[in-house]
């Protein structure tokens, strides 16, 4: 009996030490779902400002370009040719501004289902960005580009198209939130092993305290200017 019961009470005290141990590992399971919940909270928050935003952002052109094309079809108006063309390059323009909007979109879904493909390819660097800025410049009259790259600068392995589609949103953004008639400086650096593409305004800046935040998806700093400046953030 003394043998039986030293065996059970053996028995016992590991059964004991399994439960303690299934224990911890529930709580700890329920700690990673209560954080992936919380997570998942957050994302949907997200999807809901993100869907907001994009649905003003895709209304904006449609209206421009609905307006304007209801006008020029109206029999009981007449209206210049010169005044036509003009109506017509701006639904052209809203039209480029539509389709670019729905690449972000698609591009969005390509990267977050691991589909995005970069295409790699000798790429002129300060060749793209001198064409950037000439695409640029037409939309930024009251803005100041300077370019100060250094000599030699090396031509480099890359996607071309992805590579210009950053540097037109790091001009893009630039030239958006400087004040009339302010710089940009866009600098070009040769580093030991790679090189540095530098863009500097003289806009108002992030605040410190946002700054950990800038790059979490459809993120915007909730200011005057970017309440102005309506867009997705990146």
């Amino acid at each position: 009996l003394r043998e039986w019961r030293g065996k059970l009470e053996h028995s016992n005290y590991a059964l004991e030490e399994k439960v303690k141990e299934r224990v911890k590992d529930l709580k700890k399971l329920n700690e990673e779902l209560t954080e992936t919940n919380t997570q998942l909270r957050e994302l949907n928050k997200v999807k809901t400002n993100f869907i907001s935003m994009v649905s003003h952002e895709l209304r904006t052109p449609l209206t421009a370009i609905k307006g304007f094309i209801s006008t020029m079809l109206r029999k009981d108006i007449h209206i210049e040719e010169e005044i036509k063309e003009k109506y017509l390059n701006i639904c052209d323009k809203e039209a480029d501004r539509l389709a670019r909007l729905i690449d972000d979109l698609l591009n969005i879904t390509r990267i977050e289902s691991g589909r995005m493909e970069l295409i790699y390819g000798k790429a002129d660097m300060a060749g793209m960005v001198k064409d950037v800025i000439e695409e640029l410049k037409g939309k930024a009259k009251t803005v100041n580009f300077t370019v100060d790259f250094e000599d030699s600068f090396p031509i480099i392995e890359g996607d071309k198209d992805k590579i210009k589609q950053v540097l037109l949103n790091l001009f893009s953004n630039a030239v958006k939130y400087s004040p009339d008639g302010s710089d940009v400086l866009i600098g070009g650096r040769i580093l030991e092993d790679e090189i540095e593409i530098s863009v500097e305004d003289r806009g108002k800046g992030i605040p410190e305290k946002e700054l950990q935040k800038i790059f979490d998806k459809f993120y915007r700093v909730d200011d005057e200017i970017n309440r102005k400046n309506p867009g997705t953030g990146l």
